[in-house]
């Protein structure tokens, strides 16, 4: 930082005077606003950003731990400016621009002369009368701009990542669109639905298969048996509790869709030609949505990407509904 000085009255030598915009605004930053000085704006910046921030990641009860951490680092950078402010004063401050623009031959009757109000025998004696951050302005200076810029950045920065999201207090995070009930997670919705089966439903996910009805001709109209064209799985099967039946899966990939090509077929017209397919790998069986119009619901949550089936796991395709039995 360029080093200026005005001083009012005469002189015993002439003192440049160089003024800048970075001059001024420390000056400013500092000691202006009558001598509040310009550093409480960014620090009411600072605050309002991370009290904000603190007040709505806790609220929506979103994973912003980072966020909440960062902010507060950030707006700590703001103690040292308050320190400086509040030990350091403007006296001190044109002080030790005098004794830095003439080094250790400070002229002790220029000093005298503008400065009345202060007694000194050297200018070393003078050098440590001055304040310990005195010589480290210019650093706080900085690391206040930075605190009181970047914490509203920040805050900014987490509004967009975090915009119509929501949490629950068993850390899932989703979209607030897809609540079926204000207020109510719909993962935690469709576990808690899981749980409160009825004994005899929950029954039917026994692995042996004895349970659940093969197909045959009293399967209901709802859905159309397809024949395999290669063997089935004695240890994985689709079951629709709705309609009392059971849709053998088979080896590698198993297609489900309204289209005859498929597996299996279903009628619902809220169902595409050919809606998702279930991929099996040594014992792992994964779902895939294959562009359906209407999207595939894995426990009540949309399909954006293919997962691992559990067993009993609920998909919702169109307004069918299966489950998945496994017993491997």
């Amino acid at each position: 930082m360029v080093i200026f000085f005005i001083l009012s009255g005469p002189i015993a030598s002439p003192l440049p005077q160089v003024p800048t915009a970075t001059n001024q605004f420390f000056d400013w930053f500092f000691y202006g606003l009558q001598g509040l000085g310009g550093w409480l704006l960014f620090l009411l910046l600072a605050l309002g950003a991370m009290v904000w921030l603190l007040y709505d990641s806790q609220n929506r009860r979103l994973p912003a731990t980072g966020w909440r951490l960062g902010v507060v680092l950030l707006s700590l950078l703001l103690l040292p400016t308050i320190l400086y402010r509040f030990t350091v004063t403007d006296l001190h401050y044109r002080i030790y621009q005098v004794l830095q623009l003439y080094g250790d031959n400070c002229p002790i009757d220029v000093i005298t002369q503008n400065f009345p109000e202060i007694t000194f025998t050297d200018c070393n004696q003078l050098r440590r009368s001055l304040p310990p951050l005195t010589p480290f302005g210019e650093y706080v200076f900085y690391l206040g701009l930075l605190g009181g810029v970047l914490s509203p950045v920040l805050a900014v920065g987490y509004y967009i990542t975090f915009q119509g999201m929501s949490g629950c207090p068993r850390g899932h995070l989703y979209e607030k669109a897809l609540e079926k009930v204000p207020g109510q997670c719909p993962q935690c919705a469709a576990e808690e639905a899981q749980r409160q089966r009825p004994a005899a439903e929950v029954v039917r996910f026994s692995p042996t298969p004895s349970p659940v009805p093969a197909p045959g001709p009293m399967a209901s109209p709802h859905s159309k048996p397809v024949k395999p064209s290669r063997p089935a799985l004695q240890y994985a099967w689709l079951v629709d509790m709705t309609n009392n039946r059971r849709y053998d899966l088979y080896e590698d990939t198993t297609r489900i869709g309204r289209s005859g090509e498929s597996d299996i077929m279903l009628t619902d017209q809220a169902v595409s030609r050919l809606h998702a397919q279930i991929r099996e790998s040594h014992g792992h069986f994964t779902l895939t949505d294959l562009d359906s119009s209407s999207g595939t619901l894995l426990n009540g949550k949309k399909l954006r990407s293919p997962l691992v089936l559990q067993n009993g796991d609920e998909i919702t395709l169109g307004d069918t509904v299966l489950h998945f039995v496994s017993s491997n």
